[in-house]
């Protein structure tokens, strides 16, 4: 973890948020995580902290855990995007920021999306990186089945595994993954944040979002399909 990273906390409809401010770059940059996340796990392992390490020379890296995950309250509240999306704001607010550039990751890129939505003012631009776009398809009909697995196996390290295709030697993080899962959130958290999702709609949004955006994918992506993030992309005007 960097040495100038402290871990705080802002209020958010009554829930405490924990972030993150590293890095003295020009530009300000508020990353909103993927599934779970843990501000200061995330710097111990390769499949996490590579990624911000490249963020570091040309920003100031805004890091927070979205309600019910990591140091923030492991709760989601309403669990509404429009509650969660409420986690960036408080965020900002408590590091001073009136406007920042967005980066939404996997999960978080739907509830970054809304916050540029309903707050364009704050949004100087959006990047979203391998992100769904909620209600565009229905949940697959194995999908209580999905989360019933998830639930099982949450904290083995083979959940994450199953996502994050590309760490390095997966069968030596399996250990490691599997304790970021414990420390990331509970299996009951897991589910709800899986759930929620799927409960979501984001279309109705994507017009309002006036912010330049990038969208970025990936043909091989096996969890969130090619096809919702070219929606993504041919819907949000900039």
């Amino acid at each position: 973890m960097p040495r100038n990273a402290q871990t705080r906390l802002a209020s958010s409809d009554g829930l405490s948020i924990a972030y993150q401010v590293v890095g003295d770059g020009p530009i300000d940059l508020v990353l909103v995580p993927g599934f779970v996340s843990h501000v200061e796990l995330n710097w111990e392992y390769i499949f996490t902290s590579a990624f911000l390490e490249r963020l570091l020379p040309f920003c100031r890296l805004v890091v927070l855990d979205k309600r019910g995950s990591g140091l923030s309250d492991r709760t989601l509240g309403a669990g509404t995007l429009e509650g969660r999306m409420d986690d960036i704001r408080a965020v900002m607010d408590a590091v001073g920021l009136e406007r920042a550039a967005l980066l939404g990751v996997s999960n978080g890129g739907p509830i970054a999306t809304m916050f540029a939505a309903m707050h364009p003012e704050r949004v100087s631009s959006l990047v979203l990186c391998i992100a769904g776009c909620p209600g565009l398809q229905p949940p697959p009909p194995d999908f209580e089945e999905t989360l019933r697995l998830v639930h099982e196996y949450w904290t083995t390290g083979l959940v994450l595994n199953n996502i994050v295709h590309r760490v390095p030697y997966p069968s030596e993080a399996i250990a490691q993954l599997a304790r970021f899962e414990r420390y990331s959130c509970t299996p009951a958290v897991a589910v709800e944040i899986l759930r929620r999702g799927a409960e979501s709609d984001l279309r109705p949004f994507l017009p309002m979002v006036s912010a330049p955006t990038l969208v970025i994918s990936n043909r091989e992506e096996p969890v969130i399909p090619l096809e919702q993030a070219v929606y993504l992309a041919e819907h949000i005007p900039e």
